[in-house]
């Protein structure tokens, strides 16, 4: 049985019910795919979480079946991607940028976001966000009463 992929936890997140989460790192199985890596720490099978082609917009998508099944690439593009659907998971990809993991505490509603401005701690401590972070509390707004989220 092959070692579960390095993955480190913010406890911020895990205090939220039903909402489990992993900034994944590098893994100790070499040539194990990221849709092998997720369906191992999550127990979930690869096509019930979604990722996206990043290119560096505002774009935020909702999750739809079939976002984290395509074999070889994606098959859709933006910066952040949210699901509410019990059993459905939301995740990014980065290299030089900074990932972002959203949920809310009462209502079941997660997001994963690109951070496209790589924007240092200095500027998260001046209360600066990712473009794809402002229009998430507008969707929401739309579905749901007031949203606030748990940003790590």
């Amino acid at each position: 049985m092959n070692p579960l992929p390095y993955f480190v936890q913010s406890p911020l997140l895990r205090s939220v019910p039903e909402v489990y989460h992993a900034f994944l790192g590098v893994d100790p199985v070499e040539g194990r795919g990221r849709r092998e890596r997720l369906r191992e720490v999550f127990s979930l099978a690869a096509e019930t979480v979604g990722t996206l082609k990043q290119v560096h917009s505002a774009s935020v998508l909702f999750f739809e079946p079939g976002d984290g099944d395509v074999p070889g690439g994606w098959k859709r593009e933006g910066d952040a991607l949210w699901t509410e659907v019990p059993g459905t998971g939301v995740g990014v990809h980065t290299a030089d940028c900074v990932p972002i993991l959203l949920a809310h505490p009462k209502i079941r509603v997660v997001a994963a976001v690109h951070d496209r401005d790589r924007l240092g701690d200095r500027d998260r401590v001046r209360g600066r966000s990712p473009r794809a972070v402002t229009p998430l509390p507008l969707l929401l707004l739309q579905r749901r009463p007031a949203v606030t989220v748990v940003e790590t």
